[in-house]
């Protein structure tokens, strides 16, 4: 098993795509020695299976040449390049192939496994309500679309009553592998019949009238 990381140089343009076998702390400190400072590391994934060797190959054939682990961001934006890796990396762990927009892999924490469990459990026994009454960053958006992965529904309505969270939802179902596929649904023109399709809307929306037809 290995640990990928991504480091910055001090001044530059350029990031390095490294690995090693031992703790990140470790290979880390040995840069103070050959570089001269302590970089900062911008990502990293642990007990990784493939080799860095092969995250430098699919950069290369992005355009991204190096000859060495350092590479050169071109025209992205430090944020862009490191996201750019995070595709690579859940593609190469997933099999799946490179969507750029795929950057997420993670799985349901303990305690949003267990309420997405409750949920499922109250629906296969004829419920019809379910209330979640999470803290704040608890991830009730993702444990969302694991529910409806699991229940397997295709139409899903979704309301709110605050439209600044629909950046959130949109982003959570684009960016992470298990939902591809799936649909951010706002007007008519997104549906796709037999697909699945997340449909949006806020309570401003349905109170001021605005017409939010969608027939499924």
């Amino acid at each position: 098993m290995n640990n990928i990381y991504i480091i910055k140089q001090q001044n530059g343009n350029t990031l390095k795509i490294g690995e090693t076998s031992r703790t990140l702390n470790e290979r880390i400190a040995e840069y103070k020695t050959s570089l001269g400072y302590l970089p900062e590391i911008l990502y990293k994934e642990e007990n990784i299976t493939f080799r860095d060797k092969d995250i430098h190959r699919i950069l290369k054939n992005y355009g991204y040449n190096s000859d060495t682990e350092w590479f050169d961001m071109n025209d992205k934006t430090e944020t862009e390049f490191v996201d750019l890796v995070k595709a690579i990396i859940v593609s190469l762990k997933t099999g799946q192939p490179l969507d750029l927009q795929r950057t997420q892999d993670f799985t349901p924490r303990r305690e949003q496994q267990e309420a997405i469990d409750k949920a499922t459990d109250c629906f296969e026994h004829g419920g019809t309500e379910f209330l979640w009454n999470c803290k704040m960053r608890f991830g009730k958006t993702f444990s969302t679309y694991k529910l409806v992965e699991k229940q397997n529904y295709k139409d899903v309505l979704i309301i709110t009553y605050k439209p600044v969270v629909r950046d959130s939802w949109k982003q959570d179902l684009e960016s992470h592998v298990d939902f591809r596929g799936w649909r951010f649904v706002e007007n008519e023109n997104d549906y796709r019949a037999g697909e699945r399709n997340i449909c949006f809307a806020s309570c401003q929306k349905l109170l001021v009238g605005e017409k939010t037809e969608i027939t499924m």
